[in-house]
């Protein structure tokens, strides 16, 4: 394997093999779609099936999860999660050590504080 690729095992048993991002050298899981643009930071996640848009930023030790979706021009600060399934709208900036829940909508612009959970199931 080189460099640039690691294999983690889940708490769950499955192994999932992350490259590093291009352009901010995040992991992003084979299966997930990463805009070339888009800046995920060192020690960022994003999963598989999570799509991930044009000038999005994912800051360092934030999670995307599987099948998550974050439109364009979005932000996720440093420590944030974004839930299986959730949807960030664009320009939608979510704040430090915030979380999504799974399946959660976050509406297009839509500011989340920092250290606060928030958003509407689906």
């Amino acid at each position: 394997m080189s460099s640039t690729a690691i294999e983690i095992e889940h708490d769950d048993g499955r192994v999932i093999r992350y490259r590093r991002h291009a352009n901010g050298r995040g992991y992003v899981a084979v299966g997930a779609s990463v805009d070339a643009s888009a800046m995920i930071h060192a020690r960022a996640y994003v999963e598989p099936g999570a799509v991930v848009g044009r000038g999005v930023e994912i800051a360092a030790d934030a999670w995307v999860r599987e099948d998550a979706v974050v439109e364009p021009l979005a932000v996720v600060g440093t420590g944030a999660q974004v839930g299986r399934g959730a949807t960030i709208g664009a320009g939608a900036t979510i704040g430090a050590r915030s979380t999504v829940p799974d399946g959660a909508v976050l509406e297009q612009g839509a500011r989340i504080a920092a250290d606060t959970t928030h958003g509407l199931a689906a």
